[in-house]
């Protein structure tokens, strides 16, 4: 009878044991789902918070390639680096707006989500890398390799692990666009025609990406 007593009690301990480790496996998985979800969504928004700033950018680039196919074609006088270095410091002097309102309003940092601190360190480092190419560039003639092909190739894993951040699907099909557009860099070779590529490129793939993120509701950015 003792041992019929004591078997009934090992066997209740053991599933008081393995309702509380359920419980407990529930909670974890809740826990983790709602970290996955804080995360894409802090992600989301910041992308959208630095639309305008990918759409500008976009604009920019665009118009530096408008202005070196102009100068080429011998339809204005203006020297390209002359329109690159007023272009790219407009695009650093618009990127750094925000710092400079929460300065002059004596604010102290903004508070970002992991994710938005990881894309903002990531664009970061993509606008740096090119800012350093473009000094190089501008002293020295032997450069390896293609600005074109670095930029499109660095643009397309800035997409693709923004999206990947963020939950943004559609981000994957720009990502794949810039990867596919090193492809047309090289056919079109060191012509007029590759300036006019990267024109187009910088406006379909840049900035119109940058529209989307600032102007489509969060809701429904991960379609």
């Amino acid at each position: 009878m003792k041992s019929l007593d004591l078997l009934t009690q090992c066997t209740l301990k053991n599933k008081v044991h393995c309702s509380r480790r359920k419980a407990m496996s529930e909670d974890r998985a809740r826990e983790d789902i709602a970290f996955i979800r804080n995360a894409l969504e802090g992600g989301r928004t910041y992308a959208q918070f630095r639309g305008p700033d990918i759409a500008v950018w976009g604009a920019l680039v665009a118009l530096g390639y408008l202005g070196t196919y102009a100068f080429v074609e011998g339809l204005t006088g203006i020297h390209p680096t002359y329109v690159w270095w007023t272009l790219v410091a407009l695009g650093w002097f618009f990127s750094s707006r925000h710092f400079w309102q929460r300065r002059a309003a004596g604010c102290e940092g903004e508070v970002r989500s992991d994710a938005a601190r990881v894309l903002g360190a990531l664009w970061l480092g993509f606008g740096i890398t090119m800012l350093i190419f473009a000094l190089l560039n501008a002293v020295t003639t032997q450069l390896p390799g293609d600005m074109n092909l670095v930029s499109a190739g660095l643009l397309g894993l800035c997409f693709f692990a923004t999206a990947a951040a963020t939950g943004i699907g559609w981000l994957r099909w720009v990502a794949l666009g810039w990867w596919v557009s090193e492809f047309l860099f090289v056919a079109a070779g060191d012509t007029a025609l590759s300036l006019l590529l990267g024109a187009a490129l910088m406006l379909g793939l840049l900035s119109l990406p940058g529209l989307l993120l600032w102007l489509r509701p969060l809701s429904s950015q991960g379609r």
